[in-house]
């Protein structure tokens, strides 16, 4: 029996937020959680292709869809047809027929943003795409992931406050701070779940918050974390 796929998007308009890392761990994440997972690179830059071309082997599958003609068939034609449980698509910056293309097309949306007033502020132009996402897509869930964050929790309380004025989508209750860890695995071409370290439990923690969001069936007899560290 053909699995259920579900269409996951890593998105905003703004750029150096840490799409591509966020794309990147989760997939490998939830692909050690026992998910079958695609990674979709439809960046042109190629960021997250260049990141795991490093690596001696990776768990998951990948492809580069960077138009979203192609991208839009293509998804389609891998729901329908590929032995998935995720697809997870790592979007562009900039406002663009290709982030617009795979927001719509998925079935939760995750915006990674950075703990700061201005950079909450520089999201207006994301508001009105994510509105017309959901308008042709009234399933489509949205959810803001705080990224970098660092020792500042009142400034971090403040962006949370700023998202949930927002009002058109929720809060990822895990937060993704400003580690090292995150940057070294990528000139490995690894993972951060493949180490033991506090960026693995924060990789953890959203690959299984994003499992139940879309109500996937994994082995639940261990976590990420042991599976990925025997």
């Amino acid at each position: 029996m053909k699995r259920k796929t579900s269409v996951v998007a890593v998105a905003n308009t703004k750029g150096g937020v840490g799409k591509s890392t966020l794309s990147g761990n989760l997939a490998w994440g939830m692909a050690q959680a026992g998910c079958r997972t695609l990674l979709v690179d439809s960046d042109a830059q190629a960021s997250v292709t260049k990141w795991f071309d490093l690596a001696e082997e990776v768990i998951f599958d990948r492809c580069q869809l960077t138009t979203a003609r192609v991208l839009q068939t293509e998804v389609g034609r891998l729901r329908r047809q590929a032995d998935y449980d995720v697809i997870i698509i790592d979007c562009p910056p900039l406002q663009s027929d290709v982030t617009a293309a795979a927001v719509s097309a998925s079935a939760l949306s995750l915006i990674p943003v950075l703990p700061s007033p201005l950079d909450v502020l520089a999201y207006a132009d994301l508001i009105p795409l994510l509105r017309q996402a959901q308008a042709l897509n009234p399933k489509l869930k949205l959810r803001f992931v705080v990224n970098q964050l660092d020792g500042r929790a009142a400034l971090g309380q403040e962006v949370l406050e700023s998202l949930a004025d927002a009002e058109i989508g929720d809060v990822s209750s895990v937060r993704l701070h400003y580690l090292q860890d995150y940057r070294k695995v990528i000139a490995e071409g690894t993972s951060v779940v493949t180490r033991r370290c506090k960026a693995a439990k924060e990789i953890e923690d959203l690959a299984l918050e994003t499992i139940k969001t879309l109500g996937l069936r994994i082995n639940k007899s261990a976590s990420v974390r042991e599976a990925a560290l025997g």
